[in-house]
């Protein structure tokens, strides 16, 4: 009876610990778990932003990993928005955006949790974050942006958006 309940008590925690680790596998905690390619969401403060792993073809808003770098190293360019832990090194970001969707831009000295979808009629934030709408996306690091401002990222594949500011106040 006794080798019974055992081998029941054996196969439940198995159970567990494999529940334990499907729950678990879309959060990392550590910068060190993401590798490029890997789509993330950022939630939380700027003091204690929260990564965590998404399908990059979900509809919530969220970033391509392009690469890791050192803490004290920067990314490819300028464009990159940026993830910091202390001693673990830095991601490097590419904002997955949608044609014809608004995100609001982070002002400078703001947070990568200022990075936003929005309604495309909303005011910006404090701080000098700007509305911008998707007008084109392209797989390529040269676009078609005559009516706006081009952005293009070359890992971690190349990608170009065409961004036109919005000047609404909301």
């Amino acid at each position: 009876m006794f080798a019974i309940i055992g081998g029941v008590v054996v196969v439940l925690l198995v159970v567990v610990v494999i529940i334990g680790v499907v729950a678990s596998k879309d959060t990392i905690t550590d910068i060190n778990d993401a590798k490029a390619g890997d789509c993330i969401t950022v939630s939380g403060s700027s003091t204690a932003a929260k990564p965590k792993t998404v399908d990059c073809g979900s509809d919530t808003f969220n970033f391509v990993v392009a690469e890791k770098v050192d803490g004290g190293a920067n990314c490819a360019n300028e464009q990159y928005s940026q993830l910091t832990q202390e001693d673990k090194g830095k991601l490097c970001l590419v904002p997955n955006m949608q044609v014809d969707k608004c995100y609001q831009l982070a002002g400078p000295g703001g947070s990568i949790t200022d990075f936003t979808e929005v309604e495309c009629g909303a005011k910006p934030a404090e701080g000098g974050a700007q509305v911008v709408t998707v007008k084109n996306r392209e797989d390529a690091t040269e676009i078609d942006c005559t009516d706006g401002i081009p952005i293009t990222f070359e890992k971690p594949t190349p990608l170009g958006y065409c961004l036109a500011v919005n000047n609404s106040t909301g």
